[in-house]
């Protein structure tokens, strides 16, 4: 695995419980641009663009028993069980790898318990 591949950060995903008022504020305050937006109502799930990789919001009760403040950093990797093999061998912790049948991914943890994944999902 091409070590600068793992640098690439795709996404950075923040649950939300108010999900109008939060994309309100990425928006109409901070000038984001919506790039991707589930289209379902209420709305669960939005896009924006931020210049170098993608902020996403996604609401709180599609997540199960993680706390409103969870947030999510996402890599881009080429090859998702490649990546994982790699990392698990360097001691990081590692969950199977899920494939939604358009892209595959994996979730992680730095030792301090935050969340990251590896996807095949381009920003």
């Amino acid at each position: 695995m091409d070590e600068r591949r793992i640098a690439t950060m795709s996404r950075i995903t923040l649950v939300v419980q108010n999900m109008m008022m939060v994309t309100e504020f990425y928006r109409d305050v901070l000038q984001l641009k919506p790039i991707f937006d589930l289209q379902v109502q209420p709305p669960q799930w939005i896009e924006f663009n931020t210049g170098s990789c993608r902020l996403a919001l996604q609401v709180a009760s599609r997540v199960d028993g993680v706390p409103s403040t969870y947030s999510k950093i996402v890599f881009y990797v080429d090859d998702v069980d490649e990546a994982r093999k790699e990392l698990l061998e360097r001691g990081a912790p590692m969950g199977e790898v899920e494939d939604d049948g358009r892209f595959k991914y994996c979730e992680g943890q730095d030792p301090e318990g935050n969340k990251f994944q590896i996807s095949n999902r381009p920003a």
